[in-house]
């Protein structure tokens, strides 16, 4: 019969849940730095909020911007989050197909892929999307219609 030491164990699910919820927050304070960025006059993109996920629309593509974390044994209890970008390739309710074309990491205390911190995020996440947007369409010889 294995022994248990349960109160070590709940100490070890508390921290995990602790590093989440840490994580997490960081994730949704990324997401509403992005929003505001997104409907300023600067940009104007009219983004929406459905589900915790941003979506807009840029040159007749709708895409989507989603905050994740996952768990391996090489990255434990939630040590990053990602910040993904997501081009809907169909938007069948049925067949929902999504292609990442942009993802940046960060971390709970707010470092995005190392060099960024939240507040001067924004404008540099703009620039790298219409960059890889520019790059995906041309690699795949993306046509757009007028």
């Amino acid at each position: 019969m294995r022994e248990f030491n349960i109160k070590s164990e709940l100490e070890s699910i508390k921290s995990i849940r602790e590093k989440y919820d840490k994580l997490s927050a960081q994730g949704k304070r990324l997401k509403e730095t992005l929003l505001v960025y997104l409907q300023s006059n600067e940009v104007n993109l009219n983004p929406i909020i459905e589900n915790e996920i941003i979506i807009f629309k840029l040159l007749g593509f709708t895409f989507r911007i989603k905050t994740e974390t996952f768990w391996t044994k090489e990255l434990p209890w939630f040590a990053i989050g990602e910040l993904n970008l997501y081009l809907v390739q169909s938007e069948s309710t049925l067949n929902d197909t999504e292609k990442a074309i942009l993802s940046y990491n960060f971390d709970s205390i707010g470092n995005i892929k190392g060099h960024y911190l939240i507040e001067e995020f924004s404008k540099f996440f703009y620039r790298d999307f219409v960059n890889s947007l520019i790059g995906y369409c041309s690699d795949n010889s993306i046509k757009f219609a007028l």
